[in-house]
Order: C-alpha cells, then sequence, then structure tokens
C-alpha cells in the first residue's frame, strides 16, 4: 500500500468490516484502528491492516481475520483531521517512538492509527483521533 492509495483502502476497509460485524450479529466496542506492520510512504508500500474492536460470533473467511491482541502500552499522539494528513502525521510518529524508546523497549506490535470519530463529518482542526506506537514499559 503506498500513501496515494491508502485513504481510499482506509475507508473501503472500514465500510468492509462495519458490515461483516453488523451481518455477523456482533457488535462494536471500541474505535476502529489501523495498524501498519511496514513503512508506508511515496517510496514503500508497506502492510497495513484495518481493525475494528468488536464482541460477539464472527466467523473468518475471505479477508477477514479474527485476532486478540494482547494487552500493551502505547505511546500516542492526538491529532486533527489535518494532521493525520501525509508527510505531516510523520511528526508524531516521530514523537510517538521517542517516547517509546525513552521509556521502555520495542513491541511486536505495529504501530497505528485510532479512529473514535466519523471522518466524513470532521473539519480540519477538528480532533479526529491519536497516532499509537506500542511498546513494552520498563521496568521501575
Amino acid at each position: 500500500m503506498y500513501v496515494p492509495d491508502l485513504s481510499g483502502f482506509i475507508a473501503e476497509g472500514m465500510d468492509t468490516v462495519f458490515g461483516l460485524i453488523a451481518s455477523g450479529g456482533a457488535t462494536v466496542i471500541g474505535a476502529p484502528f489501523v495498524v501498519y506492520h511496514g513503512e508506508v510512504n511515496t517510496d514503500n508500500d508497506g502492510l497495513v491492516e484495518v481493525c475494528v474492536p468488536y464482541s460477539g460470533p464472527l466467523t473468518p473467511g475471505g479477508r477477514l481475520i479474527l485476532r486478540q491482541e494482547p494487552a500493551h502500552a502505547e505511546a500516542y499522539v492526538t491529532l486533527t483531521k489535518s494532521q493525520f494528513q501525509f508527510p505531516g502525521i510523520l511528526d508524531a510518529y516521530d514523537a510517538a517512538s521517542a517516547y517509546a524508546s525513552a521509556h521502555g523497549s520495542a513491541s511486536d506490535l505495529g504501530p497505528r492509527e485510532v479512529y473514535p470519530h466519523a471522518w466524513d463529518g470532521l473539519k480540519g482542526d477538528d480532533l479526529a483521533g491519536d497516532m499509537a506506537w506500542p511498546f513494552v514499559p520498563q521496568e521501575s
């Protein structure tokens, strides 16, 4: 996935996953988020995963994979809608990564963007969500 294709992929992925949750009889129980399993920019086409926390019965199949993430700590930066735009969002990635490195060690979980608000109804200066960096806190 390259940057120019990202917003369309996320929108389509969210629509698909929300539809599967509703048709499967499950319930959304948290903010949707997107996990980056590799760099996504103009030169790198990293793997991207659209996730929606849910409760209830769902059957995996096709592109739908069910998984449970372990509890974990995250360094995060809350952003406005306009701050989510590439390449400006990279500042949030750098800040969250620096905090995580200063306060712990790397996690096996990928960095993510969390979208707790309906994206289409937001203006550029409205708070839109978080850029979050999972990490393992150092012991005190």
